[in-house]
Protein backbone atom coordinates (compact mmCIF):
# COMPACT_ATOMS: atom_id res chain seq x y z
CA UNK A 1 0.00 0.00 0.00
CA UNK A 2 1.23 3.86 -0.75
CA UNK A 3 -0.09 6.70 1.03
CA UNK A 4 0.26 10.53 0.09
CA UNK A 5 2.50 11.10 2.42
CA UNK A 6 5.05 9.27 5.25
CA UNK A 7 5.49 11.28 8.63
CA UNK A 8 8.51 9.81 10.49
CA UNK A 9 8.16 10.98 14.53
CA UNK A 10 4.78 11.47 16.72
CA UNK A 11 6.09 14.23 18.63
CA UNK A 12 5.24 17.50 18.54
CA UNK A 13 5.78 18.45 14.70
CA UNK A 14 5.02 14.99 14.16
CA UNK A 15 1.09 14.94 15.11
CA UNK A 16 0.52 18.16 14.04
CA UNK A 17 1.78 17.34 10.71
CA UNK A 18 -0.61 14.19 10.91
CA UNK A 19 -3.71 16.39 11.96
CA UNK A 20 -3.49 18.66 9.25
CA UNK A 21 -2.61 16.46 6.66
CA UNK A 22 -5.26 14.21 7.23
CA UNK A 23 -7.63 16.93 7.74
CA UNK A 24 -6.93 18.31 4.02
CA UNK A 25 -7.81 15.14 2.80
CA UNK A 26 -4.56 13.29 2.17
CA UNK A 27 -3.60 9.76 3.47
CA UNK A 28 -0.48 9.49 6.14
CA UNK A 29 1.42 6.72 7.38
CA UNK A 30 3.36 7.78 10.74
CA UNK A 31 5.93 6.11 11.80
CA UNK A 32 6.79 5.88 15.36
CA UNK A 33 10.04 4.03 16.68
CA UNK A 34 9.10 3.22 20.28
CA UNK A 35 5.02 1.54 21.21
CA UNK A 36 2.08 3.21 22.18
CA UNK A 37 1.86 5.69 25.11
CA UNK A 38 -1.27 3.19 26.39
CA UNK A 39 1.56 0.40 26.40
CA UNK A 40 3.93 2.16 28.68
CA UNK A 41 1.86 4.27 30.78
CA UNK A 42 1.37 1.44 33.21
CA UNK A 43 4.80 0.84 34.72
CA UNK A 44 8.55 1.13 34.54
CA UNK A 45 8.68 -2.13 33.12
CA UNK A 46 6.85 -1.66 30.36
CA UNK A 47 9.03 -0.46 27.89
CA UNK A 48 12.12 -2.67 28.78
CA UNK A 49 13.70 0.13 29.88
CA UNK A 50 13.54 -0.26 33.90
CA UNK A 51 17.04 -0.67 35.25
CA UNK A 52 18.83 2.51 35.78
CA UNK A 53 21.84 1.44 34.56
CA UNK A 54 21.23 1.06 31.34
CA UNK A 55 20.21 4.86 31.07
CA UNK A 56 23.05 6.93 32.28
CA UNK A 57 22.34 9.80 30.11
CA UNK A 58 18.83 9.99 30.01
CA UNK A 59 19.09 10.00 33.78
CA UNK A 60 20.62 13.73 33.57
CA UNK A 61 17.22 14.51 32.10
CA UNK A 62 15.25 16.88 34.86
CA UNK A 63 12.38 14.49 34.83
CA UNK A 64 14.09 11.43 35.25
CA UNK A 65 12.90 9.71 38.20
CA UNK A 66 11.77 5.98 39.08
CA UNK A 67 8.15 7.23 37.87
CA UNK A 68 9.26 8.14 35.14
CA UNK A 69 12.27 6.25 33.13
CA UNK A 70 10.67 3.71 31.83
CA UNK A 71 9.15 6.51 28.86
CA UNK A 72 12.50 6.94 28.44
CA UNK A 73 14.90 5.23 25.75
CA UNK A 74 17.58 2.68 26.79
CA UNK A 75 21.01 3.70 26.32
CA UNK A 76 22.09 0.48 25.35
CA UNK A 77 20.10 -0.22 22.61
CA UNK A 78 20.26 3.37 21.43
CA UNK A 79 24.13 4.54 21.99
CA UNK A 80 25.99 7.12 20.25
CA UNK A 81 29.28 8.57 20.87
CA UNK A 82 30.37 12.16 22.30
CA UNK A 83 33.06 13.71 23.42
CA UNK A 84 33.99 12.76 26.99
CA UNK A 85 35.24 16.28 27.34
CA UNK A 86 32.39 18.10 26.56
CA UNK A 87 29.74 15.57 26.32
CA UNK A 88 26.21 16.20 25.06
CA UNK A 89 23.22 14.73 26.69
CA UNK A 90 20.92 13.21 24.07
CA UNK A 91 17.97 13.01 25.70
CA UNK A 92 15.29 10.36 24.16
CA UNK A 93 11.46 9.02 24.45
CA UNK A 94 10.59 6.99 21.85
CA UNK A 95 6.95 6.23 22.15
CA UNK A 96 4.01 7.58 20.51
CA UNK A 97 3.90 11.70 21.17
CA UNK A 98 7.50 11.83 21.79
CA UNK A 99 8.94 14.14 24.40
CA UNK A 100 5.59 15.92 24.57
CA UNK A 101 4.44 13.17 27.48
CA UNK A 102 6.78 15.08 29.94
CA UNK A 103 6.68 18.39 28.26
CA UNK A 104 6.64 21.28 30.04
CA UNK A 105 4.24 22.95 27.80
CA UNK A 106 6.33 26.73 27.99
CA UNK A 107 5.42 28.34 24.59
CA UNK A 108 7.37 31.78 23.88
CA UNK A 109 7.28 32.91 19.81
CA UNK A 110 10.07 33.97 18.06
CA UNK A 111 10.13 38.06 16.43
CA UNK A 112 12.00 39.47 13.86
CA UNK A 113 14.76 40.59 16.69
CA UNK A 114 15.65 36.22 16.17
CA UNK A 115 14.80 35.79 12.35
CA UNK A 116 17.27 38.82 11.62
CA UNK A 117 19.57 38.79 14.33
CA UNK A 118 22.53 38.10 11.85
CA UNK A 119 21.71 41.42 10.02
CA UNK A 120 21.99 43.32 13.41
CA UNK A 121 25.18 42.05 15.01
CA UNK A 122 26.85 39.97 11.75
CA UNK A 123 26.67 36.18 13.05
CA UNK A 124 25.63 33.38 11.37
CA UNK A 125 22.87 34.03 8.92
CA UNK A 126 19.20 35.20 8.98
CA UNK A 127 16.42 32.69 8.83
CA UNK A 128 14.66 32.67 5.03
CA UNK A 129 11.48 33.81 6.55
CA UNK A 130 9.78 36.74 8.80
CA UNK A 131 8.11 36.97 11.56
CA UNK A 132 4.84 38.01 9.17
CA UNK A 133 5.05 34.79 7.50
CA UNK A 134 5.03 32.50 10.54
CA UNK A 135 2.60 34.70 12.21
CA UNK A 136 -0.94 33.23 11.11
CA UNK A 137 0.87 29.51 12.05
CA UNK A 138 1.80 30.81 15.14
CA UNK A 139 -2.04 32.15 16.06
CA UNK A 140 -3.21 28.59 14.58
CA UNK A 141 -0.96 26.33 16.94
CA UNK A 142 -1.37 28.40 20.57
CA UNK A 143 -5.47 28.33 19.66
CA UNK A 144 -5.06 24.64 19.33
CA UNK A 145 -2.79 24.55 22.29
CA UNK A 146 -4.84 26.26 24.36
CA UNK A 147 -1.80 29.18 25.52
CA UNK A 148 -2.33 30.83 28.81
CA UNK A 149 -0.98 34.43 28.67
CA UNK A 150 -1.05 38.25 29.05
CA UNK A 151 -0.60 40.76 26.51
CA UNK A 152 1.98 42.53 27.11
CA UNK A 153 2.95 43.76 23.61
CA UNK A 154 7.03 42.41 24.08
CA UNK A 155 9.22 42.99 20.84
CA UNK A 156 10.87 40.10 21.87
CA UNK A 157 8.24 37.48 22.53
CA UNK A 158 5.28 38.41 20.53
CA UNK A 159 1.91 38.42 21.65
CA UNK A 160 -0.94 35.94 20.33
CA UNK A 161 -4.49 35.19 20.92
CA UNK A 162 -4.09 34.34 24.55
CA UNK A 163 -6.35 32.30 27.07
CA UNK A 164 -6.09 35.13 30.02
CA UNK A 165 -4.54 34.99 32.80
CA UNK A 166 -3.43 37.13 35.28
CA UNK A 167 -0.20 37.18 37.17
CA UNK A 168 -0.63 35.96 41.36
CA UNK A 169 0.22 38.53 43.70
CA UNK A 170 3.65 37.83 44.23
CA UNK A 171 4.70 38.06 40.68
CA UNK A 172 2.75 41.26 40.72
CA UNK A 173 4.88 42.20 43.09
CA UNK A 174 7.77 40.88 41.64
CA UNK A 175 6.89 42.69 38.22
CA UNK A 176 6.79 46.18 40.58
CA UNK A 177 10.25 45.68 41.97
CA UNK A 178 11.85 44.94 39.32
CA UNK A 179 10.50 46.99 36.56
CA UNK A 180 11.44 49.98 38.95
CA UNK A 181 14.92 48.71 39.49
CA UNK A 182 15.38 47.96 35.84
CA UNK A 183 13.27 50.13 33.78
CA UNK A 184 14.00 47.84 30.33
CA UNK A 185 13.33 44.50 31.87
CA UNK A 186 9.81 43.26 31.77
CA UNK A 187 7.72 40.96 33.60
CA UNK A 188 4.51 39.22 32.22
CA UNK A 189 2.99 36.00 32.64
CA UNK A 190 4.74 32.45 31.72
CA UNK A 191 3.31 31.20 28.24
CA UNK A 192 2.00 27.73 28.85
CA UNK A 193 -0.13 25.14 26.04
CA UNK A 194 -2.75 24.03 28.40
CA UNK A 195 -3.81 21.23 26.13
CA UNK A 196 -6.90 19.02 27.24
CA UNK A 197 -6.22 15.54 27.90
CA UNK A 198 -3.66 13.72 30.40
CA UNK A 199 -3.16 10.25 31.16
CA UNK A 200 -3.15 9.14 34.79
CA UNK A 201 -0.75 11.44 36.23
CA UNK A 202 0.98 12.39 33.29
CA UNK A 203 0.72 15.81 32.05
CA UNK A 204 -1.75 16.82 29.30
CA UNK A 205 -0.08 16.19 26.05
CA UNK A 206 -0.42 17.89 22.66
CA UNK A 207 0.72 14.92 20.38
CA UNK A 208 -2.38 12.59 21.76
CA UNK A 209 -4.99 15.85 21.14
CA UNK A 210 -3.36 15.86 17.88
CA UNK A 211 -3.23 12.26 16.57
CA UNK A 212 -6.94 11.62 17.99
CA UNK A 213 -8.05 14.66 15.54
CA UNK A 214 -6.46 12.76 12.76
CA UNK A 215 -7.10 9.19 13.30
CA UNK A 216 -10.77 10.94 13.27
CA UNK A 217 -10.40 10.90 9.59
CA UNK A 218 -9.66 7.46 9.15
CA UNK A 219 -6.96 9.07 6.28
CA UNK A 220 -4.14 8.00 9.30
CA UNK A 221 -2.26 5.08 9.76
CA UNK A 222 -0.42 5.06 12.49
CA UNK A 223 2.85 2.36 12.67
CA UNK A 224 4.79 1.87 16.17
CA UNK A 225 7.44 -0.07 16.97
CA UNK A 226 9.14 1.44 13.93
CA UNK A 227 13.02 2.46 13.41
CA UNK A 228 13.31 4.21 10.47
CA UNK A 229 16.64 3.48 9.00
CA UNK A 230 16.43 5.46 5.95
CA UNK A 231 15.08 7.25 2.34
CA UNK A 232 14.02 5.34 -0.08
CA UNK A 233 15.19 7.65 -3.50
CA UNK A 234 13.79 7.09 -6.69
CA UNK A 235 15.69 5.92 -10.09
CA UNK A 236 17.04 9.54 -10.86
CA UNK A 237 17.64 10.16 -6.59
CA UNK A 238 15.12 13.66 -6.81
CA UNK A 239 12.49 11.82 -5.62
CA UNK A 240 11.99 10.71 -1.78
CA UNK A 241 9.70 7.10 -2.98
CA UNK A 242 9.19 6.03 0.46
CA UNK A 243 11.41 4.84 3.83
CA UNK A 244 13.21 1.97 5.34
CA UNK A 245 12.34 1.13 8.27
CA UNK A 246 13.02 -1.97 11.43
CA UNK A 247 10.15 -3.36 13.31
CA UNK A 248 12.06 -3.18 16.36
CA UNK A 249 9.99 -6.20 17.96
CA UNK A 250 10.75 -8.60 15.35
CA UNK A 251 14.11 -6.84 13.69
CA UNK A 252 12.17 -7.23 9.94
CA UNK A 253 13.41 -4.90 7.55
CA UNK A 254 10.44 -2.98 5.89
CA UNK A 255 10.11 -0.50 2.99
CA UNK A 256 7.22 1.55 2.78
CA UNK A 257 6.32 4.26 0.21
CA UNK A 258 4.68 7.56 -0.27
CA UNK A 259 4.62 10.57 -2.41
CA UNK A 260 6.23 12.86 0.21
CA UNK A 261 8.05 12.30 3.17
CA UNK A 262 8.22 14.11 6.31
CA UNK A 263 10.36 13.81 8.56
CA UNK A 264 9.78 15.31 12.40
CA UNK A 265 12.30 12.27 14.05
CA UNK A 266 13.90 15.17 16.16
CA UNK A 267 16.71 17.41 15.78
CA UNK A 268 19.65 14.43 15.80
CA UNK A 269 17.64 11.63 14.85
CA UNK A 270 16.37 13.14 11.67
CA UNK A 271 19.88 14.02 11.03
CA UNK A 272 21.15 10.30 11.47
CA UNK A 273 18.34 8.95 8.98
CA UNK A 274 19.39 12.12 6.38
CA UNK A 275 23.44 10.91 6.35
CA UNK A 276 22.36 7.20 6.15
CA UNK A 277 20.48 7.60 3.38
CA UNK A 278 23.21 7.35 0.66
CA UNK A 279 23.34 6.38 -3.34
CA UNK A 280 24.76 7.16 -6.38
CA UNK A 281 23.11 10.06 -6.25
CA UNK A 282 23.46 11.14 -2.77
CA UNK A 283 26.99 9.77 -1.29
CA UNK A 284 26.98 11.82 1.37
CA UNK A 285 23.42 11.55 2.56
CA UNK A 286 20.40 13.37 1.13
CA UNK A 287 20.84 17.05 1.50
CA UNK A 288 24.32 16.83 2.00
CA UNK A 289 25.53 18.00 -1.31
CA UNK A 290 27.00 21.54 -0.03
CA UNK A 291 28.69 19.22 3.08
CA UNK A 292 26.58 20.63 5.58
CA UNK A 293 24.12 18.38 6.83
CA UNK A 294 25.00 17.87 10.10
CA UNK A 295 27.06 20.83 10.62
CA UNK A 296 25.43 23.87 13.20
CA UNK A 297 24.43 21.61 15.92
CA UNK A 298 23.01 23.70 18.73
CA UNK A 299 20.97 23.87 21.71
CA UNK A 300 19.64 26.74 24.31
CA UNK A 301 22.28 26.94 27.22
CA UNK A 302 20.38 25.95 30.56
CA UNK A 303 21.48 25.18 33.81
CA UNK A 304 21.89 28.89 35.29
CA UNK A 305 19.11 29.48 38.08
CA UNK A 306 19.03 30.70 41.54
CA UNK A 307 16.74 30.17 44.37
CA UNK A 308 15.63 32.82 47.34
CA UNK A 309 13.87 32.95 50.36
CA UNK A 310 11.48 35.57 52.23
CA UNK A 311 8.82 35.70 54.90
CA UNK A 312 5.49 36.22 54.28
CA UNK A 313 3.25 33.88 52.13
CA UNK A 314 2.64 33.96 48.18
CA UNK A 315 -0.64 31.80 48.52
CA UNK A 316 -0.64 29.14 45.52
CA UNK A 317 2.41 28.18 43.50
CA UNK A 318 2.76 30.26 40.48
CA UNK A 319 5.06 31.44 37.87
CA UNK A 320 6.24 34.19 35.51
CA UNK A 321 8.89 35.58 32.85
CA UNK A 322 11.39 37.83 32.11
CA UNK A 323 12.01 37.88 28.39
CA UNK A 324 15.26 38.94 27.10
CA UNK A 325 16.68 42.25 28.01
CA UNK A 326 20.20 41.83 26.42
CA UNK A 327 21.74 43.62 23.41
CA UNK A 328 18.72 45.77 22.91
CA UNK A 329 20.38 48.77 22.34
CA UNK A 330 23.23 50.08 24.43
CA UNK A 331 23.47 47.68 27.56
CA UNK A 332 26.88 46.80 26.91
CA UNK A 333 26.30 43.30 27.07
CA UNK A 334 29.80 41.17 26.89
CA UNK A 335 28.22 38.67 24.26
CA UNK A 336 25.80 38.63 21.45
CA UNK A 337 22.20 37.62 21.63
CA UNK A 338 20.18 37.48 24.73
CA UNK A 339 18.50 34.75 27.29
CA UNK A 340 15.05 34.59 29.01
CA UNK A 341 13.83 34.15 32.98
CA UNK A 342 11.56 31.81 33.96
CA UNK A 343 10.30 32.13 37.70
CA UNK A 344 8.90 30.10 39.77
CA UNK A 345 7.04 30.88 43.31
CA UNK A 346 6.36 28.17 45.96
CA UNK A 347 5.27 28.84 48.90
CA UNK A 348 7.30 26.78 51.97
CA UNK A 349 6.01 26.31 55.52
CA UNK A 350 6.35 28.46 58.28
CA UNK A 351 4.64 31.63 55.77
CA UNK A 352 7.96 31.62 53.64
CA UNK A 353 8.34 31.92 49.73
CA UNK A 354 10.49 30.78 47.88
CA UNK A 355 11.67 31.84 44.32
CA UNK A 356 13.56 30.14 41.70
CA UNK A 357 14.60 31.99 38.41
CA UNK A 358 15.81 29.52 35.76
CA UNK A 359 17.68 30.64 32.36
CA UNK A 360 17.44 29.81 28.79
CA UNK A 361 19.90 31.46 26.42
CA UNK A 362 20.93 31.58 22.72
CA UNK A 363 23.91 29.28 21.83
CA UNK A 364 25.44 30.41 18.39
CA UNK A 365 25.76 28.04 15.71
CA UNK A 366 28.83 26.99 14.39
CA UNK A 367 30.13 24.88 11.48
CA UNK A 368 32.02 23.15 13.98
CA UNK A 369 28.72 21.84 16.18
CA UNK A 370 28.46 18.48 14.24
CA UNK A 371 26.22 15.40 13.93
CA UNK A 372 28.10 12.61 11.82
CA UNK A 373 27.27 8.89 11.72
CA UNK A 374 29.26 6.15 13.85
CA UNK A 375 30.60 2.79 12.98
CA UNK A 376 28.87 1.94 16.01
CA UNK A 377 25.78 0.38 15.35
CA UNK A 378 22.24 0.36 17.07
CA UNK A 379 20.19 -2.46 18.54
CA UNK A 380 18.60 -2.94 15.25
CA UNK A 381 21.93 -2.07 13.21
CA UNK A 382 21.42 1.19 12.22
CA UNK A 383 24.21 3.11 12.47
CA UNK A 384 24.54 5.27 15.60
CA UNK A 385 25.05 8.93 15.60
CA UNK A 386 28.57 10.83 16.67
CA UNK A 387 27.84 14.59 18.15
CA UNK A 388 31.04 16.85 18.51
CA UNK A 389 29.55 19.70 20.36
CA UNK A 390 31.12 22.47 22.24
CA UNK A 391 30.22 25.84 24.05
CA UNK A 392 32.21 29.03 22.87
CA UNK A 393 33.47 32.18 24.55
CA UNK A 394 30.18 34.08 23.98
CA UNK A 395 28.17 30.99 25.54
CA UNK A 396 30.36 31.16 28.71
CA UNK A 397 30.44 34.76 28.74
CA UNK A 398 26.41 34.90 28.65
CA UNK A 399 25.77 32.34 31.49
CA UNK A 400 28.71 34.45 33.94
CA UNK A 401 25.68 37.45 33.23
CA UNK A 402 22.61 35.04 33.75
CA UNK A 403 24.14 34.02 37.25
CA UNK A 404 24.80 37.70 38.25
CA UNK A 405 20.92 38.92 37.17
CA UNK A 406 19.34 36.48 38.56
CA UNK A 407 20.82 36.69 42.00
CA UNK A 408 20.72 40.36 41.89
CA UNK A 409 17.29 40.15 40.71
CA UNK A 410 16.49 37.84 44.02
CA UNK A 411 18.21 40.05 46.05
CA UNK A 412 16.45 43.29 45.18
CA UNK A 413 13.06 41.72 45.30
CA UNK A 414 13.49 41.40 48.81
CA UNK A 415 14.69 36.96 48.79
CA UNK A 416 17.65 36.01 50.62
CA UNK A 417 20.21 33.84 47.71
CA UNK A 418 19.95 30.25 49.40
CA UNK A 419 21.11 28.49 46.37
CA UNK A 420 22.37 28.56 42.57
CA UNK A 421 23.31 26.24 39.98
CA UNK A 422 25.84 26.19 36.80
CA UNK A 423 25.26 25.36 33.30
CA UNK A 424 24.10 22.23 33.29
CA UNK A 425 25.93 19.58 29.89
CA UNK A 426 24.48 20.56 26.53
CA UNK A 427 21.42 18.47 25.41
CA UNK A 428 19.73 18.87 28.96
CA UNK A 429 17.45 21.43 27.97
CA UNK A 430 16.24 19.04 25.05
CA UNK A 431 16.27 22.04 22.51
CA UNK A 432 18.73 20.58 20.17
CA UNK A 433 18.63 22.45 16.56
CA UNK A 434 20.01 23.36 14.09
CA UNK A 435 21.74 20.38 11.70
CA UNK A 436 19.59 20.49 9.15
CA UNK A 437 18.99 24.46 8.26
CA UNK A 438 16.76 26.55 6.53
CA UNK A 439 17.93 29.25 3.75
CA UNK A 440 17.81 31.41 0.58
CA UNK A 441 20.41 29.70 -0.80
CA UNK A 442 21.21 26.21 -1.87
CA UNK A 443 24.90 26.70 -1.31
CA UNK A 444 24.73 27.31 2.75
CA UNK A 445 20.87 25.17 3.48
CA UNK A 446 19.73 21.92 3.04
CA UNK A 447 16.18 23.18 3.25
CA UNK A 448 13.78 26.36 1.16
CA UNK A 449 12.06 28.45 3.11
CA UNK A 450 8.78 25.87 3.47
CA UNK A 451 11.19 23.07 4.87
CA UNK A 452 11.13 21.41 1.65
CA UNK A 453 15.04 19.72 1.03
CA UNK A 454 16.38 21.64 -1.98
CA UNK A 455 17.90 18.11 -3.43
CA UNK A 456 14.38 16.35 -2.81
CA UNK A 457 11.62 18.51 -3.12
CA UNK A 458 8.94 16.11 -1.87
CA UNK A 459 11.05 15.74 0.94
CA UNK A 460 10.27 17.93 4.17
CA UNK A 461 12.25 18.47 7.32
CA UNK A 462 10.27 20.28 10.52
CA UNK A 463 11.86 19.53 13.44
CA UNK A 464 14.37 21.35 15.44
CA UNK A 465 17.00 20.90 12.56
CA UNK A 466 15.67 23.05 10.63
CA UNK A 467 16.69 26.21 12.98
CA UNK A 468 19.14 28.14 11.22
CA UNK A 469 19.60 29.87 14.66
CA UNK A 470 18.12 29.02 18.43
CA UNK A 471 16.81 32.24 19.54
CA UNK A 472 16.77 32.02 23.62
CA UNK A 473 13.04 30.99 23.20
CA UNK A 474 11.81 27.47 24.00
CA UNK A 475 11.36 25.84 20.53
CA UNK A 476 8.46 23.09 20.20
CA UNK A 477 5.85 26.67 19.24
CA UNK A 478 8.40 27.55 16.41
CA UNK A 479 8.72 24.15 15.10
CA UNK A 480 4.80 23.28 15.17
CA UNK A 481 4.02 26.70 13.45
CA UNK A 482 6.95 25.69 10.37
CA UNK A 483 5.23 22.66 10.31
CA UNK A 484 1.78 24.10 9.60
CA UNK A 485 3.55 26.02 7.18
CA UNK A 486 5.29 23.44 5.32
CA UNK A 487 1.72 21.30 5.51
CA UNK A 488 -0.10 24.23 3.51
CA UNK A 489 2.58 24.45 0.49
CA UNK A 490 3.17 20.16 0.49
CA UNK A 491 -1.12 20.30 0.90
CA UNK A 492 -0.93 22.95 -2.51
CA UNK A 493 1.67 20.93 -4.35
CA UNK A 494 -0.31 18.15 -4.52
CA UNK A 495 -3.33 19.91 -5.24
CA UNK A 496 -1.79 21.20 -8.48
CA UNK A 497 -0.76 17.64 -9.43
CA UNK A 498 3.73 18.00 -8.37
CA UNK A 499 3.60 14.99 -7.22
Amino acid sequence: MSFDVIIVGSGATGSWAAKLLTESGLTVLLLEAGPPFAAVASGPTANGASDPVRQPVQAQCYAFNAETRHLFVDDIDNPYETHSETPFAWIRMRLVGGRTRLWHRVVLRMSDRQFKAASRDGFGVDWPISYADLQPYYDRVERFLGVSGIVAHLEEVPDGPFVPVALSAAAREFQQAVEIEWPGRRVTALRRASCVSGVGSYPACSAGVALADAEATSRLTLRPHSVVSNILSGRDGRRAQGVEYVDCKSGVSHEAYGRAVVLCASTIETTRILLNSTSHWHPGGIGNCNGLLGRYLSDHICGVSATGLRSGECGAASDFYVPNFRNLGGDGAAFLRGYGVQGYFTPMRGAVTECTLVCFGEMLTRPENTVTLSRQRDRWGIPAAHLECHLSANEIAMAEDQASEVAQMLRRTGFELTTTTGLRPLGCSMHEMGTARMGADPRSSILNSYNQCWEMPNLFVTDGAAFPSTGFQNPTLTMMALTGRACDYLVGEFRRGAW
